[in-house]
């Protein structure tokens, strides 16, 4: 699988997940399913996961995470998003539903418990990361 830059889908691994997010049935279902998988396996922090060690489990976390960032924020997608994702995001108006929205911030606030990630991708961490749980965060508790 490549990489090409920091941003969430700028991996093929983050791009297959969005494409299976894209392709399900019920994109909700499919994210949710995803997101409750991350977190009863790792339940007792990622860096105690089989996960830890590796960005792969994260960055599929990541896409799910910003689909749904962007899904609550319904705003039009960055330019730097993929075109296959935007479209999608766009012509299906693809809004989370509340469990959702909730389920992408608790996997993101353990994803943020990792001093794995952090320390072994620094550049990744701060550029990408940390932006991501701040908009998340910011757009879940506009819900409420």
């Amino acid at each position: 699988m490549g990489d090409w830059g920091y941003g969430v889908f700028q991996d093929d691994h983050a791009l297959d997940t969005a494409a299976d997010i894209r392709e399900a049935a019920d994109p909700n279902a499919h994210i949710e399913d995803l997101l409750r998988s991350f977190l009863e396996e790792t339940a007792e922090g990622y860096d105690k996961s089989e996960d830890a060690e590796d960005w792969y489990r994260a960055r599929e976390v990541m896409a799910a995470c910003e689909i749904v960032r962007l899904g609550l924020e319904g705003i039009p997608a960055p330019d730097t998003l993929q075109p296959t994702i935007a479209r999608w995001l766009t012509t299906s108006q693809f809004r989370p539903t509340p469990s959702v929205s909730e389920l992408a911030l608790q996997a993101c606030r353990r994803l943020a418990e990792s001093d794995w990630l952090k320390k072994n991708s620094p550049q990744r961490w701060t550029e990408t990361f940390l932006p991501l749980q701040h908009q998340l965060e910011a757009a879940v508790a506009k819900l409420t």
